[in-house]
């Protein structure tokens, strides 16, 4: 069980959550638009180039989050949820309370 458990967070016109792939709310289209963007792909260092992908990468960062190993959520409108983007805290160090 991860020591930092998933926590959302309401912060005004933005929700923050974990990005999901569910009968109730699909990130992986979102997803997939992002890391096939030309522009956006000079700063995304992972390779996405079909909804499976997509959806191996919601469960990649599920499972970090597990693992202690990164805490990240997804960026969501408060309204509609979808998709904006993506924030996150990696090399976590809990014993020394820092993160990148």
């Amino acid at each position: 069980m991860a020591a930092v458990e998933p926590v959302e967070i309401n912060a005004g016109r933005y929700y923050l959550r974990q990005l999901r792939a569910d009968d109730r709310i699909d990130d992986r289209p979102s997803i997939l638009d992002a890391f096939t963007d030309p522009i956006s792909r000079r700063w995304i260092s992972h390779r996405i180039l079909d909804l499976a992908g997509a959806g191996d990468y919601v469960a990649l960062r599920a499972r970090q989050w597990a693992d202690d190993e990164r805490c990240s959520w997804a960026v969501a409108d408060q309204n509609s949820g979808e998709l904006l983007g993506e924030v996150g805290l990696k090399d976590l160090n809990l014993d020394g309370g820092t993160a990148a």
